[in-house]
């Protein structure tokens, strides 16, 4: 559709609405399994997308859209709601330690 070639002012540059739903599917599947993961930060597949100048959280992004780059809307939508709630689930889970911490320094705040 022609609103996934919609540019994304204040994003990347050039992305686009395609570029950005791309990135979120290669973020998501990262954090929805550890394979997802060491794909992403595998060295051998890293030095394909890095150039100079370019940090390597950009290169990771422009892994995750060059790798994506000849698949549909619906392909990226289907990829999304596949790996989406898994990733959801495990970022939850690294994080509830975390919370847990939180939740226990506010009460000893509130400690008269």
């Amino acid at each position: 559709p022609d609103e996934w070639k919609l540019a994304l002012p204040g994003a990347l540059p050039n992305w686009d609405v395609r570029a950005l739903a791309a990135h979120l599917a290669g973020h998501y599947a990262a954090q929805a399994s550890l394979a997802g993961l060491r794909h992403q930060i595998n060295p051998r597949l890293i030095r394909f997308y890095r150039m100079p100048g370019r940090s390597l959280r950009d290169t990771i992004r422009q892994m995750q859209v060059g790798e994506r780059v000849g698949r549909s809307p619906g392909q990226l939508l289907a990829e999304l709601r596949t790996v989406g709630p898994r990733a959801i689930r495990n970022r939850g889970a690294a994080f509830r330690p975390l919370a847990a911490v939180g939740r226990a320094a506010l009460r000893q705040e509130r400690l008269p």
